[in-house]
């Protein structure tokens, strides 16, 4: 009989053994390929750690002077034909590429010998909120270290990583097998525009294929930005290109209109005219025609290889090259991008408020004295200096407002409200024919307790026709509105 004393010192054997197998479990999978640095072989289905592979494939002693040109980017920049910059350009594309990962990666590049002559960088969207420390907490996408202390670091991360069922179906044969790969040494994309072939013979499937789509959030929450942080580290990368004779060309890359319209726009605005101090960058983020056509994009993140063709076009005939002269002129000509979606099929349509509409007319705004509406017995409103303030005492509030007619088929309603209690947003319309209101001919949307602020599009045909109902909340209560607005394009 095995007494307790030495049970205790079986189960720290047996744990320490386990210790000791795990970092030889780990390196003998080696799921990507970081511990061997092997940018040759990968398992199916798995995508190895591009951002370190091709760090250890450029500082390669035959590879330090081979490429002329990099371009760091995002794995958007994937679909960007870096043969077409030049027949010796690199592209660095990764997960998630993002400028402190690229400062970082470009530090150690020009420490151990590389120059090129040119560096493209890719800049998305959530550069403003993703902290590039985010890398080193992914196995995926953990940068590469050239101090000893960083690379010991990054070595017991990947040697004491907990086991999963992908590590027992490698082990086992299952699903995954080691297959040799030209990804890090070729990385573009050569059954991209097989794809995209695809997505042009069925526009309807592929867009069929994107409404099914969330928009690619990527972690965003609206409540932290690092806009300066960004800003000083897209600075950092230009220094040191103009200490070492670089030609530096930046790029913010197009999105599409679904994702574009979940962002606060605001917030990257301000950081458009904080990069644009600092220096020239080419533009090409805000709605276009490209944002609508479901055959230009694989996903609602990455565009097709002819938006990439696109953008080097553009960029060589030095279009939509924004400078701190012309920064607000250019803004100005981004927002009008929303007109684009005024003419869109779809009916009813939440997305953030944070977005600058002064290139539309106001139809309406609560409060203005230009604008009148009707209301009913359980709806009193009050005009006061920190807002308007709605009494509600019933279950059924709503008003109607008179507003200017629209001259598109959508118009866009802003609502800002801070409400006491979880409630219900709701409109009411009377199509043609319809005598009247009905819950079927309705668009409902949720408001939490505290503050509320969203856009809506909807068809301005109930705005025209003076059918157009607002049920602000369903619940009795004190709730403060700081905007309630209409905007869109008035006929003339």
């Amino acid at each position: 009989m095995i007494s307790k004393k030495h049970f205790v010192w079986f189960g720290l054997a047996g744990s320490l053994a386990l210790l000791m197998l795990l970092p030889l479990f780990n390196y003998t999978i080696d799921r990507w390929r970081v511990l061997h640095e092997d940018y040759l072989h990968q398992y199916t289905g798995i995508e190895p750690n591009k951002a370190y592979l091709k760090m250890v494939y450029l500082l390669k002693p035959e590879n330090k002077n081979r490429f002329d040109t990099i371009v760091m980017g995002s794995s958007r920049g994937g679909y960007i034909d870096t043969t077409k910059i030049s027949e010796h350009a690199y592209n660095m594309k990764h997960n998630f590429g993002i400028s402190g990962v690229y400062l970082h990666n470009l530090k150690i590049l020009l420490a151990h010998g590389v120059r090129p002559k040119k560096l493209w960088i890719g800049i998305n969207d959530y550069v403003i909120w993703k902290d590039p420390a985010d890398h080193d907490k992914s196995f995926q996408r953990r940068v590469y270290r050239d101090d000893w202390l960083g690379y010991i670091k990054t070595i017991l991360f990947y040697l004491f990583k907990k086991p999963d069922y992908k590590d027992v179906d490698i082990v086992l044969g299952r699903r995954y097998y080691l297959v040799e790969t030209t990804g890090i040494i070729d990385p573009e994309h050569h059954d991209a525009r097989k794809k995209e072939s695809v997505l042009k013979r069925d526009p309807k499937a592929a867009e069929a294929k994107l409404e099914k789509l969330l928009p690619a959030r990527l972690g965003y929450e609206d409540s932290h930005y690092r806009i300066d942080k960004a800003v000083e580290e897209i600075a950092g990368i230009k220094q040191l290109c103009d200490e070492h004779n670089i030609t530096l060309v930046p790029f913010i890359y197009p999105p599409y209109y679904r994702t574009y319209l979940q962002y606060n726009q605001n917030k990257i605005e301000v950081f458009k005219r904080e990069l644009a101090k600092r220096m020239n960058y080419y533009d090409f983020y805000g709605l276009s025609p490209f944002s609508f056509d479901p055959t230009k994009w694989n996903d609602t993140s990455h565009f097709v290889p002819s938006i990439g063709d696109y953008i080097l076009h553009e960029i060589k005939r030095d279009r939509h090259l924004v400078t701190s002269r012309n920064i607000e002129a250019h803004l100005k000509k981004v927002r009008q991008g929303i007109k684009l979606f005024l003419s869109h099929k779809k009916r009813f349509y939440r997305f953030n408020a944070h977005m600058d509409l002064s290139e539309l007319d106001t139809l309406f705004a609560l409060g203005d004295s230009r604008f009148s509406y009707q209301k009913n017995s359980q709806t009193e409103i009050k005009q006061e200096k920190r807002g308007i303030l709605l009494h509600v005492t019933g279950n059924d509030p709503w008003i109607k407002p008179s507003g200017r007619t629209a001259d598109m088929k959508r118009a866009i309603l802003t609502c800002r409200i801070e409400s006491p209690k979880a409630a219900l947003f709701q409109i009411f319309f009377k199509p043609k024919g319809v005598s009247a209101y009905s819950e079927k001919d309705s668009f409902v949307t949720k408001l939490k307790k505290g503050m509320n602020e969203f856009n809506l599009l909807f068809p301005s045909e109930y705005l025209n026709n003076g059918t157009l109902r607002i049920d602000i909340v369903d619940k009795p209560g004190i709730y403060r509105i700081d905007e309630l607005s209409i905007h869109g394009i008035a006929a003339k």
